[in-house]
């Protein structure tokens, strides 16, 4: 998986790729601010999933080392279920879980918006 959204999921809500590559940013650098650890997450430049793994991942560690009472709280403002956090103890296995709620969040707030 080399993108998080596929050309045709695009064009079903209207959007480019770096349009939803704003938005996803935006709506990024918003939790992580409502938790003041927003300095940890280093700008995303390219909707790569690898890429935008590897940016959360980082950040997410060194929350944990820095900043470790925040990550909790950021998993509860991104969203993330409790029961998802149980099985999810792991930092990678917590970046996946942060890229797709944030794109759902986006994704939602755009369909909504249209209406």
């Amino acid at each position: 998986m080399s993108i998080l959204v596929t050309e045709q999921e695009l064009i079903k809500i209207g959007l480019s790729q770096q349009e939803l590559l704003s938005k996803f940013n935006a709506q990024l650098i918003k939790d992580f601010e409502m938790c003041a650890v927003q300095h940890y997450l280093k700008p995303i430049p390219s909707f790569d999933y690898k890429q935008v793994r590897h940016h959360i991942y980082e950040a997410l560690k060194l929350i944990l080392i820095k900043a470790p009472g925040q990550y909790q709280q950021l998993l509860y403002v991104i969203d993330i279920p409790e029961k998802k956090l149980s099985s999810a103890d792991e930092v990678s296995i917590t970046s996946d879980l942060i890229i797709k709620r944030v794109l759902q969040k986006v994704i939602l707030k755009i369909i909504h918006s249209k209406k």
